[in-house]
């Protein structure tokens, strides 16, 4: 998977081959992947097709617990690695995204391939609650342009999850 990843990178942008200056370790089966004083790791399988494997992570500290969805449809295997987390940070593609989606482009499956691998505001709320997480980021957004209001985003999730909503836009910090 990295060498797809490396050569993709370096192909396209005229890099000279940098694979020395990245150390990688493939992680495709759930579990802790790494540990030291400050933090642990930990990954689980998610769901987005057609791309295998999709993984999710967890960042736990001291004092805080954060999960990374990636890309994903609804998973069972996101809400367990997200019990109890402070923060869920989840993407979220919204139906009228997908309108817009559909009319921008001639794309004519882009509905039915959005939402066999991507998670609804709803979804993704959902998900929050059976985790008994705390705070829900929705972020990676489609769409991204702002045609869907944080209100239109947040009243989606909260459909399920009463906890704090944050919609994510580019330089956000929480």
């Amino acid at each position: 998977m990295v060498g797809v990843e490396l050569a993709a990178r370096t192909s396209t942008t005229g890099r000279d081959p940098f694979p020395d200056l990245v150390v990688v370790d493939e992680a495709s089966e759930p579990g802790p992947v790494y540990e030291d004083e400050r933090v642990r790791v930990g990954v689980t399988l998610v769901d987005h097709p057609p791309l295998h494997p999709a993984l999710a992570y967890r960042f736990d500290t001291r004092d805080r617990s954060v999960v990374l969805s990636g890309d994903t449809r609804y998973s069972e295997n996101l809400v367990d690695l997200a019990r109890d987390a402070d923060v869920l940070v989840h993407e979220a593609v919204h139906e009228r995204g997908i309108a817009m989606l559909e009319q921008q482009t001639n794309a004519r499956s882009i509905r039915e391939h959005m939402l066999s691998c991507h998670t609804t505001p709803e979804q993704a709320g959902l998900v929050a609650h059976k985790a008994n997480v705390g705070t829900l980021v929705l972020s990676h957004l489609v769409p991204a342009s702002g045609a869907v209001t944080d209100e239109e985003w947040a009243s989606a999730a909260r459909k399920h999850f009463s906890g704090e909503i944050v919609v994510a836009r580019d330089l956000l910090v929480i």
